[in-house]
């Protein structure tokens, strides 16, 4: 009994992390030609999350908070950083030019 109590309060902690992720979202494109940019890197700064745009300059990132601080790096652009403070589970940043 002990150890059927054990996973069902393993279960529901494990449900409650699962579900307490939040997705930021954008597109990347170059500043001066208005195209999309591949293999740029989306970090979430203080996290091990990160991922990098696809082809049509798209990315979506999962934070454990919903509040932090985007960094947007690439090869031959300048960094950029924005913050974020979710008000719900998902943001959408849109176009963001580099």
């Amino acid at each position: 009994m002990k150890r059927l109590s054990f996973f069902f309060i393993l279960f529901i902690f494990c449900t409650g992390v699962a579900y307490s992720q939040h997705t930021v979202s954008g597109t990347i494109t170059d500043d001066g030609t208005r195209k999309p940019l591949e293999g740029i890197h989306i970090l979430v700064k203080g996290s091990s999350n990160g991922t990098i745009s696809n082809k049509d300059g798209r990315f979506s990132i999962n934070s454990d908070s919903g509040k932090g601080m985007l960094i947007i790096q690439g090869v031959g652009y300048q960094t950029k950083t924005f913050p974020f403070n979710l008000k719900g589970k998902e943001k959408d940043f849109g176009t963001i030019t580099l």
